[in-house]
């Protein structure tokens, strides 16, 4: 699994088949890339939980950002070894399977979005987000540091 979160906190996960099917059974971990600066790289974890599937929103995708902002009395910013829970509905699961991908978005009509994505059932336009993702995770010492 491999996610980006881009300047807007829009959030793109991407997940391959396998993966798709191993979520009906746990948790799964992954690498999450601050795609304006993708230095910065933190962690995500998505799992099928109605208990949670509302949280810090009511679209039946929850989100926990507790270990993502940090406040240091003057304004928000990220944290460094970020994290991010993802929590889906068993609803949003049945169309994640069906569709190759969902998305909605969070809180509010403005509010960040989330989509997820099953990399065997896209486009190659579509997949070369997550490649440049995968890219980036993998090439992470070798990137400019003005990337970070």
């Amino acid at each position: 699994m491999i996610a980006g979160i881009d300047e807007r906190a829009d959030l793109d996960i991407y997940l391959t088949a396998e993966e798709v099917t191993i979520l009906s059974s746990g948790t799964l971990e992954g690498v999450l890339v601050k795609t304006k600066t993708p230095k910065k790289q933190g962690t995500i974890a998505i799992s099928i939980n109605n208990q949670r599937n509302r949280e810090n929103g009511a679209n039946g995708i929850g989100l926990d950002d507790s270990k993502y902002w940090t406040n240091n009395h003057k304004y928000l910013s990220i944290t460094e070894g970020f994290h991010l829970a993802i929590f889906l509905g068993h609803e949003w699961y049945d169309e994640l399977k069906k569709e190759g991908k969902i998305g909605t978005r969070h809180s509010m009509r403005d509010g960040s979005k989330i989509n997820v994505y099953d990399l065997s059932r896209l486009d190659y336009i579509d997949r070369s987000n997550a490649e440049t993702l995968e890219f980036y995770r993998d090439n992470k010492d070798q990137l400019f540091d003005t990337l970070g």
